[in-house]
């Protein structure tokens, strides 16, 4: 059953990470008014980090017969996004440290939008779960 709401939030997660790759998530203005731009591609680390939820995500839409492993899914794909979250944070710490006129882009928040569908796509999960229990108790 693929067309059911959690699929949804999945997908959107997924579309969450997969736009972090590609917008900035810090700009860098020097004293020469030079503008350059940080990436999460541009950061090994992160990009890996990144991609891990982007897969943990698309594969989890397809564990729709086992919910209970899709529940302690979603609980990886948030602490993973939140653990990216973290890092993004120490990488803009830094690069502030060295280029003080610089500011924060929109997108160093995607993880916490990816975080919120991933934690709407659990509670949808278990209330699925929870229906089909009250199914085998009545009959």
């Amino acid at each position: 059953m693929i067309q059911r709401i959690q699929t949804i939030f999945l997908t959107l997660a997924a579309i969450c990470g997969g736009l972090l790759l590609y917008l900035p998530i810090f700009k860098a203005q020097s004293v020469g008014l030079a503008v350059s731009y940080v990436y999460v591609r541009d950061q090994f680390v992160l990009e890996i980090i990144d991609v891990v939820a982007i897969i943990f995500c698309l594969v989890n839409i397809f564990f729709y017969k086992n919910r209970v492993q899709q529940m302690k899914n979603c609980f990886i794909i948030i602490a993973v996004n939140i653990l990216l979250l973290v890092l993004i944070g120490v990488t803009i710490y830094m690069n502030k440290k060295v280029i003080p006129d610089g500011s924060f882009q929109l997108s160093c928040f995607l993880p916490i939008v990816a975080a919120i569908c991933a934690f709407m796509a659990f509670r949808s999960i278990r209330k699925d779960e929870e229906l089909v229990k009250s199914m085998n108790r009545m009959r």
